[in-house]
């Protein structure tokens, strides 16, 4: 099977979905060993030094990479406005086309997945300085997918009660966790921690980008309500 994905994600500061197309690939190259992978990307030009590190980690005889000159915005316009160029005739034959992302390309018939983790900025617009046209994007882009990937069942009732899609279009796949990474340490260790830091015994982490869509004034209002 020729498998074809979007790496974009992989081009900036890596977040939630440069990290979890990052591990979706390390995974892919382990357990499909019997297909082709077709990578693609949008950028500015081969001299970008990530697009360099992409090829030098990722490119063998089962996987090729192809990096298109050009913003992934423009790009977005002409599939969604134009419905061209068909992602067949930049990628070559596929089998199937995932974007890890919700942005669903023009295609002449190949199916695609891609994967949704929530619809926050549809539901509360207010939160996020997402550009407009992503809540265009993603209502073509559920219509214009075969499968959808939610990463949670939450994620799967707003896609069925936003867009008024089938059930069985959407598959919930909980997203992994990276256990070299995440796992308990020797008790010196935590100790060490604690102790470099001044942390207490226990205490409160928050890790993620300070955004009004994080909450962090309820967490803060926990954590008060906790102390006293």
């Amino acid at each position: 099977m020729e498998i074809s994905i979007d790496i974009t994600p992989l081009l900036s500061k890596k977040t939630g979905v440069g990290v979890y197309t990052e591990k979706l690939l390390e995974k892919l190259l382990h357990v499909a060993v019997d297909h082709q992978l077709k990578l693609g990307a949008f950028a500015w030009g081969f001299s970008d030094p990530i697009i360099r590190e992409i090829y030098q980690k990722y490119r063998s005889e089962k996987v090729s990479i192809r990096t298109y000159r050009g913003p992934a915005s423009l790009l977005r316009w002409f599939w969604y406005r134009l419905n061209l160029p068909k992602v067949e005739t930049m990628y070559g034959s596929m089998d199937v086309y995932h974007s890890p992302n919700f942005i669903a390309p023009a295609v002449k018939k190949v199916p695609i997945v891609i994967t949704v983790r929530d619809l926050a900025f549809v539901k509360f617009p207010s939160r996020f300085p997402v550009p407009h046209n992503y809540r265009t994007y993603i209502s073509a882009s559920v219509k214009r997918s075969s499968k959808i990937i939610a990463v949670s069942a939450s994620t799967k009732q707003d896609l069925i009660e936003l867009f008024d899609l089938p059930e069985e279009k959407i598959e919930v796949i909980y997203q992994g966790l990276d256990t070299e990474r995440f796992k308990p340490l020797p008790t010196s260790a935590v100790k060490n921690f604690l102790s470099d830091r001044g942390l207490p015994e226990k205490y409160f982490i928050f890790v993620g980008t300070l955004e009004p869509r994080k909450n962090l004034v309820t967490l803060l209002k926990a954590f008060c309500d906790i102390k006293t």
